[in-house]
């Protein structure tokens, strides 16, 4: 008996203590790549000293003499503090998750590979200008020192059990074709309710409720977008449950079907505010 006991305590014991050099392990692990926040670092091919700052949030701010210099701070920064998420969006573009994901991605894969966004990226970038294609550079080789400097590969790396790629100029080209996919997230089937809820609504309310733009905006070729005008009490009356039977008849004329009566129950009216309480 005592000697299955001090069998079950060794077990024990051995167990626990492989627990706890896993923890360490992971440990160390996580640790060795987390970037580096404060010090001096060696960056090549600068042409002056960069200064790279953070805000009690963490927000990055880079102070340098040359615009490519500054590129090339950035690529470090993101290289060491983003680069998976970089990965994950540069292979979501040109179809090519499942080599690092497996077979869970593959249909997302097929979906993209139709587009062929790295040949065409690479068409792209074949036609840029020389100081184009020299931002590209500069970011692309600071993106790799960044990576390169850290002391263990981004711990996802270490969980799928592979080696990261390095960054190349025509992935931050293919990070842009990713943006136009999510940005088009709704696809056609949002376009086709706004063209439904506009004829239910009319087109004071529908603008009111779905502006394309705000004083928040800032384009690029100094243009504004007018905010439209508040609705009246009578436009906008979350009281009446049903449509009137002329827009119902005038919807089925124009070809968008007529919603349902459940489609047309009261819902949440939260975000409205007394008027003792508003100007």
């Amino acid at each position: 008996m005592h000697k299955v006991l001090r069998i079950a305590l060794w077990a024990i014991a051995f167990i626990v203590a492989l627990l706890v050099a896993a923890t360490v392990a992971g440990f160390l692990a996580m640790r060795g790549s987390l970037p580096a926040l404060d010090g001096d670092i060696k960056l090549t091919a600068l042409s002056a000293p960069v200064s790279v700052t953070r805000d009690a949030q963490g927000t990055v701010a880079i102070t340098a003499k040359a615009p490519l210099d500054a590129a090339r701070a950035l690529g470090y920064v993101h290289g060491q503090e983003r680069f998976f998420e970089m990965d994950l969006t540069r292979r979501s573009a040109a179809g090519e998750l499942s080599a690092l994901l497996g077979a869970a991605t593959l249909s997302m894969d097929k979906d993209k590979r139709r587009h062929r966004m790295r040949a065409r990226m690479e068409q792209q970038l074949a036609r840029t200008s020389s100081e184009e294609r020299s931002w590209l550079t500069a970011y692309a080789d600071g993106v790799n020192q960044g990576l390169a400097a850290l002391s263990v590969r981004p711990w996802q790396y270490l969980l799928l059990r592979t080696q990261p790629n390095a960054w190349r100029e025509v992935d931050s080209l293919l990070v842009v074709s990713e943006m136009y996919f999510m940005l088009q997230a709704g696809g056609y089937d949002s376009r086709y309710a706004d063209i439904r809820l506009r004829a239910l609504l009319g087109d004071r309310l529908f603008d009111w409720m779905r502006p394309l733009g705000g004083e928040w905006d800032a384009a690029l070729d100094g243009s504004t977008i007018a905010q439209a005008a508040l609705p009246t009490p009578t436009e906008l009356d979350t009281r009446k449950a049903l449509v009137p039977a002329k827009t119902a008849a005038s919807l089925a004329a124009s070809g968008v079907e007529a919603p349902s009566d459940r489609e047309l129950m009261p819902g949440s009216n939260n975000w409205a505010v007394g008027g003792t309480r508003t100007a």
